[in-house]
């Protein structure tokens, strides 16, 4: 078994670095290609959010500094974002309890509300810079 710092491992797609907070986060991303459904994986590394950046997000936050964030809920929810006092494009990914991607949206600045198609137990906003650019790509594929 890895080490992991100390901590159990919930699930196995999800890592903890005995070296960092930050988590990998392994998604799995189907489309379709002609008459059949492929199935593509990507580990982002990513920085859980606490109750109080759940509430602020990307917000104030620059374009090359910014983190990749993960918001994790209890509950399946439509969970609605806005892009307020954010002042650059970011990727929303949501994501069900198994992390397979339900939707995705490019997010335009200061827009007031932006929904997922379907009911989501994560959310992953992406900043779209320099150092997420192999990450943006894998997405526009």
């Amino acid at each position: 078994m890895k080490n992991t710092g100390g901590k159990k491992l919930k699930n196995k797609e999800i890592i903890i670095s005995a070296k960092t907070p930050n988590r990998f986060l392994s998604l799995n991303l189907p489309f379709e290609n002609g008459s059949r459904l492929i199935k593509r994986k990507i580990k982002i590394p990513v920085k859980e959010c606490n109750l109080f950046e759940k509430g602020f997000g990307l917000m104030f936050s620059r374009r090359e500094n910014a983190k990749i964030l993960l918001f994790s809920f209890n509950t399946k929810q439509r969970i609605a974002i806005h892009s307020f006092f954010v002042f650059y494009h970011f990727l929303a990914v949501w994501l069900d309890k198994d992390n397979n991607v339900i939707d995705l949206k490019v997010v335009k600045p200061f827009r007031p509300c932006v929904f997922p198609s379907r009911d989501a137990f994560k959310l992953i906003e992406i900043p779209i810079n320099r150092n997420n650019k192999d990450i943006i790509s894998f997405f526009r594929r």
